[in-house]
């Protein structure tokens, strides 16, 4: 799906990390986060979000190897880490609320 609306720098970094297999780190709700995105999008209301997994965490946030769905008007401080992309776990993916997918890493592995 084409994004036909403004997306902000956090969207496009992740889109970016989905796109090259690349982990990020970032800030979010407090806690210093390495993750692999996975999915992008937007929610039903037209907010930007994010999947993904959880490789590294701050002590006391939550554990590293689980999904994590991100509401970006909460993210900020994203880089590009050195780290290996992750595959994920099998099994189901959480929904996290992205009613409008713009891209998912299953769907661009080639």
């Amino acid at each position: 799906m084409s994004s036909a609306f403004m997306s902000t720098r956090s969207y496009e970094l992740i889109k970016q990390a989905i796109e090259q297999k690349k982990q990020l780190s970032l800030q979010y709700h407090g806690y210093t986060r390495t993750l692999c995105p996975y999915v992008l999008g937007k929610n039903k209301h037209g907010k930007e979000r994010a999947l993904a997994l959880l490789v590294l965490n701050t002590p006391s946030g939550p554990l590293a190897g689980g999904w994590e769905c991100l509401d970006l008007d909460h993210v900020w401080n994203i880089k590009f880490s050195d780290g290996a992309w992750v595959a994920a776990p099998s099994g189901a993916r959480p929904d996290c609320d992205i009613a409008n997918v713009e891209i998912d890493v299953e769907a661009t592995a080639a």
